[in-house]
């Protein structure tokens, strides 16, 4: 630590002595850089829209094109006991999707890396979810169907 010290020498005797004093202080060691986790970024969102349907069923499809690193994000709520139906279609078959259930985790097998193009499930819980449309390679222009029935 930094700081003031004071050294005093006394002789044995009365007498005065002659002396030499050396004093060593060791460098401080040189403090270590402590690795800290990186925060992985998810894919750049594109395009974020939310699907807004009244009572009934739920018939939307839309048009888009993803670049390549980049997703299209599709909001919309729905309940426990409905069935979703996902689907991609585009020309070069390079675009696929993951739903995102309400605590935000790919709903079973849909996770990112299966290359899902059509999904058929009856849903478990009521909330919010997300389709998150991207490309397997290069660009993708695709159309998207959603579609919940009761």
């Amino acid at each position: 630590a930094t700081q003031d010290y004071f050294i005093e020498l006394v002789s044995a005797s009365d007498q005065p002595l002659a002396y030499q004093l050396t004093i060593n202080i060791p460098p401080a060691p040189t403090p270590q850089a402590v690795p800290t986790k990186e925060k992985v970024e998810g894919p750049k969102i594109a395009r974020d829209q939310t699907i807004r349907f009244e009572n009934g069923p739920l018939d939307f499809s839309i048009d888009g094109a993803v670049l390549s690193g980049e997703r299209d994000r599709y909001t919309f709520n729905a309940a426990n006991g409905e069935v979703l139906e996902v689907s991609v279609t585009s020309v070069e078959n390079n675009t696929v999707f993951t739903i995102l259930a309400p605590n935000g985790k790919p709903v079973r097998g849909t996770e990112e890396g299966k290359d899902i193009m059509k999904w058929t499930e009856t849903l478990a819980e009521d909330g919010t979810y997300s389709v998150l449309v991207g490309p397997t390679r290069g660009n993708a222009a695709y159309t998207l169907k959603i579609t919940i029935t009761s």
